[in-house]
């Protein structure tokens, strides 16, 4: 559906992002997962022809479609409504409404009501959580085949948040071609929703995981076990001594789990690790080894 390989983007004197590869398919949703000022906003921003790469390729919809044809495909939520902050929602419409061939009239209608948001207001005077609200629905207002979000919570209160979650749902099980591609640095959100993980650290790509892949994989063992060992064995990321037992840590934990008990030794509890805690391990493995 969507096909970057090796794409780069020099942002400024300081800062460039890439090389990036990987690709989204249909009926699945896709996180760029990294801390603030990574570079997921910049690759999003390529995907959506906001800005060109500088080096490697884009193809979208197997490039059978010219650039008119796949903007009307692509309906992508900024992080910020800056830019849309001097209109109401009733001019942006009207602008969307000319814009793309994919505008649904109809749905605009019904999602501003549902939603009791102000036609004829400044976006500037929304609150912060009504401004993300008010662009998701001009979003959701056109028959795209792929929506692009970027950090689509960020200032969104519990309701919104609830709201936007089941209008994803329902944008993807209306339409089994579709499919959604997200930034997020917070854990729960890419655990709720996503289906891939790209990770990105310092402009660079890091990793690209399937999600239950990793939450099924990743656990924590406490054993009375030799540390040095088990330091050893397949799939084993940390050790740690806790008094008599040892604490470890697995990037494949039924390898490491039958390891340990061939060799056996006794495993007194074992835990699947949380998406917040196996993010922030693939980080630190990252830098590591940067720093090596």
């Amino acid at each position: 559906m969507i096909v970057c390989t090796e794409i780069e983007k020099r942002v400024d004197a300081r800062f460039s992002t890439g090389p990036i590869s990987f690709q989204v398919e249909r009926g699945t949703v896709t996180a760029l997962v990294g801390k603030n000022g990574s570079g997921k906003s910049t690759i999003l921003r390529m995907i959506s022809g906001m800005v060109h790469p500088d080096a490697g390729t884009i193809e979208r919809f197997g490039q059978q479609v010219g650039e008119r044809e796949w903007k009307n495909q692509l309906a992508f939520i900024p992080q910020t409504s800056k830019s849309f902050e001097k209109y109401t929602l009733s001019h942006l419409a009207a602008i969307y409404r000319i814009g793309f061939q994919t505008w649904n009239e109809q749905r605009f209608l019904q999602l501003v009501e549902q939603y009791r948001l102000p036609l004829n207001k400044q976006i500037s005077q929304f609150s912060g959580g009504m401004q993300r609200v008010a662009l998701a629905v001009l979003a959701l207002s056109r028959n795209s085949k792929v929506l692009i979000m970027d950090e689509p919570f960020a200032g969104v209160d519990i309701e919104s948040q609830e709201w936007l979650r089941n209008e994803w749902l329902q944008y993807l099980e209306e339409d089994p071609e579709r499919a959604i591609v997200f930034s997020s640095h917070v854990p729960d959100e890419i655990k709720d929703l996503a289906d891939f993980i790209i990770c990105v650290q310092d402009g660079k790509q890091t990793g690209y995981y399937e999600k239950d892949t990793l939450l099924s994989s990743w656990a924590r063992f406490w054993a009375v076990a030799d540390l040095n060992v088990v330091r050893n064995m397949a799939g084993v990321h940390s050790v740690i001594q806790r008094g008599p037992q040892i604490e470890i840590i697995s990037s494949d934990n039924g390898q490491t789990e039958a390891a340990m008990l061939a060799a056996g030794f006794e495993i007194t509890m074992k835990q699947p690790l949380k998406m917040a805690e196996i993010l922030r391990l693939l980080i630190q493995e990252r830098e590591m080894e940067d720093d090596a």
